[in-house]
C-alpha cells in the first residue's frame, strides 16, 4: 500500500524502466548471436539496431575455421585397386585347370560306364562288323556320348562355381586351382577405371574395379554356365572374346566379372571424374 500517489508513480516508473530494458535485451539478442558467427569483412561489423538503446560489446567476432576445400572434380571411391593380368598367365591357369578337369572327367567316365552303364560299349563293335553305317545307326551310337559330354559340362560348372564363389581366409575374389597358382582372382565388376598419378595415367597398369567383391554362388554359377554351355557351342568365335577392354572375355562382360592379378588393395587415390 502506498501513502501517497507520488510514491505509487515513483515505483511505477521504476518498474516500467526495467520492463523496457528486458524487452530491449530480448529483441536485440538474436542480432548479437548473428554477429558471433558472421565473418568479418574489412574489419567492419554488421549493423546492429540501436533504437532499443541497449549497449552491445564492440568486440571483433571470432572467425570460424575455414572448411577444407573440396575439389568438385574428385569424389570418394570404393572398390579395389589391382592390375590386369597378362594374357599368358590366363592361358597357363586355364591349362592347369584343364589337367585337373581331365583326370576328373576320366573318373566320371569310368563311374558312368562301369557302374551306371550310361554307355553301351557293345554298340561300338559294329565298326568291326559293318563297313557301311546308316544315319540312324550313327545317331544311336552318338546319343550316349552326347549325354556323357553333358554330364562332363555339369561337373565342370560345379567345379568352377565352387572355386569362384568367394575367397578364403579373408581374401577377396574366388580362384580356381590354376588361377590360384598364377595369382589371379575373379571379382565382381560393374566398372573399370585406370588410376592416375598427378593427372597422368598410371604406367604400372593399376586400375580401380568397382565394386570388387566376391561373386557369390549365383553369379559364379551363371559365369560357369555361360562359359561351358553357351560358348562351347561357338568354339571358333570364342577366341575373339579375349579382345574386350581390360582383358575381359565375353562371359565376363555378360556376368559383370573380371579376372585381376594379386595383390589387391583398397583405394588410395581419387579417380578423376569424367566430365
Amino acid at each position: 500500500k502506498y501513502s501517497s500517489a507520488e510514491e505509487y508513480f515513483k515505483d511505477l516508473r521504476a518498474w516500467m524502466q526495467q520492463a523496457y530494458f528486458w524487452q530491449s535485451v530480448t529483441a536485440a539478442f538474436p542480432y548479437y548471436l548473428m554477429t558471433q558467427y558472421a565473418q568479418a569483412s574489412n574489419n567492419q561489423h554488421l549493423p546492429i539496431p540501436t533504437q532499443f538503446g541497449v549497449p552491445l560489446p564492440d568486440n571483433q567476432p571470432e572467425l570460424l575455421p575455414e572448411a577444407p576445400q573440396i575439389d568438385r572434380n574428385t569424389f570418394p571411391v570404393t572398390g579395389i585397386e589391382c592390375r590386369i593380368p597378362p594374357f599368358w598367365k590366363r592361358i597357363v591357369a586355364e591349362f592347369i585347370d584343364f589337367l585337373i578337369l581331365f583326370f576328373l572327367k576320366l573318373g566320371v567316365t569310368y563311374v558312368a560306364i562301369d557302374f551306371f552303364d550310361i554307355i553301351d560299349l557293345d554298340k561300338f563293335y559294329i565298326f568291326h562288323k559293318e563297313v557301311k553305317l546308316e544315319y540312324k545307326t550313327i545317331l544311336k551310337m552318338t546319343e550316349d556320348i552326347v549325354i556323357l559330354e553333358l554330364v562332363h559340362r555339369v561337373v565342370v560348372c560345379f567345379f568352377e562355381t565352387f572355386w569362384l564363389q568367394g575367397g578364403a581366409n579373408g581374401r577377396i575374389g574366388g580362384a580356381s586351382p590354376g588361377k590360384s597358382v598364377m595369382g589371379l582372382r575373379v571379382v565382381k565388376c560393374d566398372s573399370v577405371d585406370r588410376l592416375e598419378n598427378n593427372g597422368e595415367t598410371d604406367d604400372n597398369g593399376w586400375v580401380l574395379v568397382q565394386p570388387g567383391t566376391d561373386l557369390g554362388l549365383a553369379a559364379s554359377f551363371l559365369r560357369a554356365a555361360v562359359k561351358n554351355f553357351v560358348l562351347a557351342l561357338f568354339i571358333p568365335t570364342s577366341l575373339a572374346f579375349f579382345y574386350f577392354a581390360h582383358g575381359r572375355t565375353g562371359y565376363d562382360v555378360v556376368c559383370s566379372t573380371i579376372v585381376v592379378q594379386e595383390p589387391l588393395r583398397q583405394p588410395t587415390r581419387p579417380v578423376q571424374a569424367q566430365m
